[in-house]
């Protein structure tokens, strides 16, 4: 049949058509007919040398379904025939030749010719065939500039590519492009586990160079992420488990290939070709791809202003410590020198001339008594060397140069300095004798293990972007080891602070009011912006820093600047939710998608506002403060169990987090159970002030018994949601568990902190008030703030995927725990003391 059909109208064979097509074929014969096997190898995946096709057709209801399935199985039987063809491959080899040269078969070419020209890249179908088909190597590169690199814009970009895909054939005189192909990603093994981020090597793609001397065209290796999206069904085992996985399926089953590119091409450049090439090298029922898009290419940082005037703030700050540390430490040691030869008589002698008080015997009291010996050595009446008491000193004329110098500029920059001092700031917690200082350990201890539970989750909960190479092993933990709930529940020590919190504020107030009475007005405002202020400089700055400095300072395969950290558009957009700390109730969960953790300080300054309005009835009308605590609760735990009711999941807890993350998880409504049981406790606490208890040796072994079982209920009471293979709590018993395990926990603490407190406990108290744990204690508002940037940082800045073992995470969180409390510190030092010490000379005094 000659191809006289060239100007036909395109026009799909109907479904009469087709069956007349298969109806021609001989299977009796020595040769089969193309076509017929052509559509057999599509259709059923297989060849079975038999020609009942026509019922697999009959299912076929529609002729765009047909189409799409011929010019798919057409391609890839012709892409897959080069080398050896063998069997139905080469005979279609040979039939797609002989149309082109002799222009005449003995198959229906005109029945053909539609699949291939009505397909939506038909120039790409029609110029494969050419290339395929004619002479290779002269038209190669037609080829690709016309399919591969149709699309790109750079011309830069075209040719370099071009370049690559010419050279890439001859790998040995051509070492470049071969290295440009190694350090892109490609299959790796342990796909299963949800293995999708072929990362490729960063380094080695850097270290790419081409240069033509004769035209001087040279290029280097570029570093580029393509995601290729695909249905989850496209890893049909694992795609299946990631639906117990948190995230999006879609997202988490999409291929993040890592590509080395020439450095001229663009975002958009490369996105054209990597379509080109998935839809030509799309494998019929074996994947699923759709598109590719999200190509990101890394490319030179822009420093904007946000990002010098945050280092210039910082440095600012820094600077100023370090001079008042430099400050202290010189004045100590010139100032100490003089004393170390006074005996205890001199210093008390001195103590009573002066009357001095235990506070003159603080970091800054050193001036103080070293200005009083200065003045009786001026006169004459004692030695700053060697002290002598002198009954006849005239004390009226120290205490008069005492009170000048308190007033004096100079002596109110020695004490800022002071205060400024890295020193003092090491001394000061050291030396506090308060008498809670259990707290200090609870405080610690829960910390720790909110970093121990942030290890294992920053690396295994990224919605869009798995940064282990076994994401599915991490979900498996939870359902074979029951241990593994100590680490997904450490969210109780979070429960912990808020119970702290709200114990020390009820404390605070109502000792004032039995002090001085209710306060006048200005008193609350003063006492709401204290409380902010003292929140937000290291709340700010440590945003500033994570928002404006830390993605300028990290690279890696990783690592985007547009995406770190993750949604930081959200930050850009809603900064001002984050600096009110009303973050949490940004619509669609917005203002915690940047900096996920800030919820918690926004949690406890809401919580903070409506204290007030609790503690002042409880102390004033204990009976109606009660029933408004219990009320408060009450309403807490209905909203809780409601929510939960409405989002429990049977199956894992963390896609349950993630279902309950905005509505419940970090509302303050949500979360005033522990809040309202720390006020319950400092009521007890003020009560019971200064008096000692006594209980029953059986009635103090109940209390604990049950404490013990409240802790372990919480932590592991929803082991039989997680196991694999039990049956899950019915969904009334798992709200039921969810929400009075939100009660039982901060019970637990408060009874602990209670026993302690009051002697009950002499060996549990002994423990968690260890002097170490009191500096640590000092800086866990700070450590709370900068650890999850500590992690993110490290993980984003590598480059190679993590292999999740217990070992290695274990190191991991230690490696984290040592930088968290390391940097925690220096924030708190710079950002935290520094902003409090200058807040504390502008903001007036409330009434205590």
């Amino acid at each position: 049949m000659n191809i006289k059909a060239e100007n036909q109208s395109p026009v799909s064979p109907d479904r009469k058509q087709a069956r007349a097509m298969v109806s021609t074929c001989r299977p009796d014969g020595d040769r089969y007919c193309y076509l017929t096997e052509a559509l057999e190898l599509i259709l059923l995946g297989e060849r079975t040398n038999r020609t009942d096709i026509q019922t697999l057709l009959n299912t076929i209801h529609d002729n765009e379904t047909l189409d799409w399935m011929l010019v798919l199985g057409i391609q890839q039987l012709i892409l897959f025939g080069l080398g050896n063809p063998t069997n139905i491959t080469s005979d279609l080899y040979r039939l797609i030749q002989n149309l082109a040269v002799n222009g005449s078969t003995g198959v229906f070419w005109k029945d053909l010719k539609p699949y291939i020209i009505r397909f939506a890249n038909r120039p790409t179908a029609i110029k494969l065939l050419g290339f395929l088909f004619y002479d290779a190597p002269k038209n190669a590169k037609t080829y690709i500039n016309d399919i591969y690199l149709q699309d790109v814009k750079d011309k830069n970009c075209k040719r370099a590519l071009g370049l690559w895909f010419d050279s890439i054939t001859d790998p040995i005189r051509n070492l470049w492009a071969l290295r440009l192909f190694d350090a892109s990603g490609k299959p790796p093994a342990n796909l299963l586990a949800a293995n999708t981020n072929w990362l490729g090597n960063w380094n080695s793609c850097h270290k790419v160079k081409y240069s033509n001397e004769s035209s001087s065209f040279r290029f280097q290796g570029r570093y580029c992420r393509a995601k290729v999206r695909a249905q989850p069904s496209l890893l049909a085992l694992a795609g299946g488990s990631l639906e117990g996985f948190p995230g999006n399926p879609e997202e988490l089953a999409a291929i993040d290939l890592g590509l080395c590119v020439p450095d001229f091409c663009g975002n958009e450049d490369i996105a054209s070709v990597v379509n080109n090439t998935v839809r030509l090298l799309t494998i019929h029922q074996l994947t699923n791809i759709r598109h590719v898009d999200d190509v990101l290419c890394e490319s030179s940082a822009k420093l904007n202003a946000a990002y010098y005037v945050t280092l210039v703030l910082i440095t600012i700050l820094t600077v100023i410590v370090i001079l008042a540390t430099l400050y202290d430490c010189f004045f100590r040691t010139i100032l100490n020198k003089p004393y170390a030869t006074i005996s205890t008589l001199s210093l008390q002698n001195i103590r009573t001339l002066c009357n001095l008080t235990p506070s003159d015997e603080r970091p800054h009291g050193i001036f103080y008594k070293a200005l009083n010996a200065y003045h009786y050595q001026f006169s004459n009446r004692l030695q700053l060397h060697g002290i002598s008491y002198s009954s006849e000193v005239d004390r009226t004329n120290v205490l008069k140069s005492r009170k000048d110098w308190y007033n004096s500029i100079i002596y109110k920059f020695h004490r800022i300095a002071i205060e400024l001092s890295a020193y003092t700031a090491i001394l000061k917690p050291m030396s506090n004798t308060g008498a809670m200082k259990c707290l200090n350990g609870i405080r610690v201890l829960s910390m720790l293990w909110i970093i121990w539970g942030h290890t294992y989750n920053y690396i295994g909960d990224q919605s869009y972007f798995l940064l282990t190479q076994n994401a599915l092993d991490l979900l498996d933990l939870q359902k074979t080891r029951v241990d593994a709930q100590i680490i997904i529940n450490a969210l109780y020590g979070v429960d912990t602070f808020f119970l702290i919190s709200a114990m020390l504020v009820t404390l605070s107030l109502m000792r004032m009011l039995k002090k001085n009475g209710m306060p006048k007005w200005y008193f609350w405002p003063l006492m709401y912006l204290e409380r902010y202020l003292r929140l937000i400089p290291p709340y700010i700055m440590i945003f500033l820093l994570y928002i404006y400095v830390v993605p300028y300072i990290g690279r890696g395969p990783l690592w985007t600047t547009e995406n770190f950290p993750m949604k930081n558009a959200d930050c850009h957009d809603y900064w001002w939710a984050y600096f009110l700390l009303v973050n949490n109730f940004v619509p669609g969960g917005k203002g915690t998608r940047c900096l996920g953790y800030y919820w918690y300080v926004s949690n406890d300054f809401q919580l903070f506002l409506i204290a007030p309005f609790l503690i002042v009835p409880l102390y004033y009308f204990p009976v109606i403060g009660s029933f408004m605590l219990i009320g408060i609760l009450a309403a807490s735990s209905c909203i809780l169990g409601f929510n939960i009711a409405n989002t429990y999941r049977v199956g894992h807890i963390l896609p349950t987090l993630q279902a309950i993350w905005e509505d419940t998880y970090i509302k303050p409504y949500c979360r005033a159970g522990p809040y309202v049981i720390g006020i319950v406790l400092g009521y007890i606490f003020f009560k019971t002030d200064k008096k000692k208890i006594h209980l029953h040796p059986l009635l103090h072994l109940f209390y604990w018994s049950l404490t013990i079982a409240f802790m372990a209920t919480s932590i592991f009471g929803n082991w039989r949601n997680h196991e694999e293979g039990a049956v899950p709590m019915p969904p009334n018993v798992y709200v039921l568990y969810f929400v009075l395990s939100r009660i039982a926990w901060p019970l637990a603490i408060a009874w602990i902190i209670f026993s302690c407190y009051k002697g009950l406990a002499p060996l549990i108290d002994s423990i968690l008030s260890w002097r170490g744990f009191t500096f640590f204690a000092y800086t866990s508002y700070t450590t709370y703030l900068i650890h999850p940037m500590i992690m993110v940082y490290y993980m984003f800045a590598q480059q190679n995927l993590f292999h999740a073992t217990d070992i290695t995470l274990l190191y991991l969180f230690f490696g984290h725990l040592v930088f968290a409390l390391l940097l925690g510190f220096v924030a708190h030092l710079v950002f935290e003391r520094t902003f409090g010490v200058l807040i504390g000379l502008i903001l007036p005094k409330r009434q205590r």
